[in-house]
């Protein structure tokens, strides 16, 4: 499922959400991070080419 936004025409910010995982029990503790001082291992899908539009996803490791 994803939920998908766009900035509209006067330029309001706006939210995308992704990779929901909807499951019986307590939710794993994924961590915090305000991207100010790493990406967290996250990455900027579009950059360098559009610092415009900021899209991150989580790089999951498989154990």
């Amino acid at each position: 499922v994803v939920f998908e936004v766009n900035v509209g025409s006067r330029g309001y910010g706006q939210v995308a959400i992704d990779d929901i995982l909807i499951s019986n029990g307590v939710c794993p503790d994924q961590g915090y991070c305000d991207f100010e001082t790493e990406d967290c291992l996250w990455e900027d899908v579009r950059a360098p080419f559009d610092s415009s539009n900021k899209q991150f996803y989580r790089k999951f490791l498989n154990h």
